[in-house]
């Protein structure tokens, strides 16, 4: 049996800090997290055990995980869409995964009842941990936010209907988006959704790569923080460290440790080696 009120995330963390807020409103909702990132992998076919596969077969080939997030997909979906349920649905278009996830959503639900939290342009204040005057800064993304946040700046209470003419754009946008069925999904400094291709990251991770060993932490921390000022974000660090083990196997860097683990791997430039095509 649903809440009263359904609350839709798109990542775990993100699920955490609204149940959270929540929880010390003393509203008792159920809020549900996609567990799938849908800014990449091919969308087609795009039944959950295809989806699920796609990580583990880019990555780190980890059948134990990829048979939970079948399954984890698969419920999300069946109770996102369930028939009674209007959702508030938490996205921001400055996240790819959100946006992506919302994207997807808007177009599996059609002209049902829904409402939305947008965070793409929310400035919220926010109180030093020292203590002082709160400093405005942006909101983002509710898996940025901490549940005081979402509490004392009232953000529950943005949720809104979206317009016709916004539900057509956004189910025009995923429509093309799931015919050119790219491998990546990423956001132009104009926070539109574009395709990719899977080596669309290589070239920015290969540029922070000299001849010196440097932790695989630091180098995909600094691809991650490059859209920073334009508070940008654009995939995952375990994306990164699979295109970088990716880089190893076809010989343009190598490494040692287990990319895996970020803090605990390293890698640099192949010294004078010939290098093949990494996509």
């Amino acid at each position: 049996m649903l809440a009263d009120r359904l609350h839709i995330a798109f990542s775990d963390s993100a699920a955490d800090t609204i149940g959270k807020a929540l929880a010390r409103l003393g509203q008792s909702e159920l809020v549900l997290a996609l567990p799938e990132d849908l800014a990449c992998g091919p969308l087609e076919p795009s039944d959950p055990r295809s989806r699920a596969a796609w990580p583990a077969a880019v990555a780190f080939n980890d059948e134990e995980i990829e048979e939970v997030l079948e399954h984890r997909i698969e419920e999300f979906w069946q109770a996102a869409l369930a028939k009674d349920a209007r959702p508030i649905v938490w996205t921001s278009r400055r996240v790819a995964r959100e946006d992506a996830g919302f994207l997807e959503f808007a177009w599996r639900f059609g002209d049902r009842p829904y409402d939305v939290i947008d965070l793409t342009d929310l400035m919220i204040e926010v109180r030093p941990p020292g203590g002082g005057p709160p400093k405005l800064c942006p909101a983002i993304s509710p898996s940025m936010l901490c549940a005081d946040h979402i509490i004392e700046n009232h953000i529950l209470d943005r949720a809104r209907p979206p317009r016709q003419e916004e539900r057509e754009a956004w189910r025009g946008v995923w429509q093309r988006l799931r015919a050119e069925n790219a491998p990546l999904r990423v956001l132009t400094p104009d926070l539109d959704m574009v395709s990719a291709p899977i080596t669309y990251f290589d070239g920015a991770l290969v540029s922070r790569i000299d001849l010196e060993w440097h932790k695989t932490a630091r180098i995909v921390g600094d691809v991650l923080a490059a859209d920073l000022d334009a508070s940008i974000f654009q995939c995952s660090d375990a994306f990164l460290a699979a295109r970088l083990m990716v880089l190893v196997q076809a010989g343009v860097i190598e490494s040692r440790g287990d990319l895996r683990r970020l803090g605990y791997s390293e890698v640099r430039l192949r010294p004078a080696n010939e290098t093949s095509d990494p996509g």
